[in-house]
């Protein structure tokens, strides 16, 4: 270890081996920081300020720090690829895949929610393997159900047809019962 007393603005650094007191050099040094930003690399010789602010409280990133009680606020959009977001107390999680279409958001205990992208398929609920654009688990409520076209009608009672296929025509309302096995109710106005 380098003899001698510590001075401000020193630092030890090794000289052919030997640790000795020198004076710090080089670069601009650290300039225009401010409280509670992280400082990065702004050139190869100087530090500045990062968009990441910290108070000790609460983190932010690209956007200013405030008290809104949340410890992470990001001004934009968040990006996850290959990684986790989870409250494990709460049971609330998001998992996004490496291929940046898998997604999962699901609660644990209470209602549980389950929500999961799979790319082509979005899944609603607890299944295994999805097969429609949405497909969920249970039933669905709403305060209305509108289809963007009407159907096209099975072309008999034997058509291809999976158990529980639902088909809209304007004189028709087609229900595969079984596979490939449809029965149908007339539409008449009142």
């Amino acid at each position: 270890m380098a003899s001698g007393t510590a001075t401000d603005g020193y630092i030890i650094k090794s000289v052919s081996g030997t640790p000795t007191w020198s004076v710090i050099s080089g670069g601009s040094g650290i300039s225009g920081l401010s409280n509670n930003y992280l400082p990065k690399a702004t050139s190869s010789s100087t530090i500045g300020n990062s968009i990441v602010q910290d108070d000790g409280t609460n983190v932010s990133v690209g956007v200013s720090l405030y008290s809104g009680g949340n410890k992470l606020q990001v001004g934009g959009s968040i990006g996850l690829k290959g990684g986790t977001i989870y409250d494990n107390p709460g049971g609330y999680g998001l998992i996004a895949g490496n291929s940046g279409y898998f997604g999962f958001l699901q609660t644990y205990g209470g209602t549980p929610l389950n929500i999961q992208g799979l790319g082509t398929f979005t899944k609603f609920g607890d299944i295994t393997a999805p097969t429609e654009v949405v497909d969920v688990a249970g039933n669905v409520k709403a305060n209305g159900f509108k289809l963007s076209s009407l159907n096209t009608a099975p072309a008999s009672s034997t058509a291809t047809g999976t158990t529980g296929e639902i088909r809209f025509t304007a004189a028709h309302v087609y229900v595969c019962v079984a596979t490939n096995t449809w029965v149908r109710a007339a539409l008449s106005t009142w």
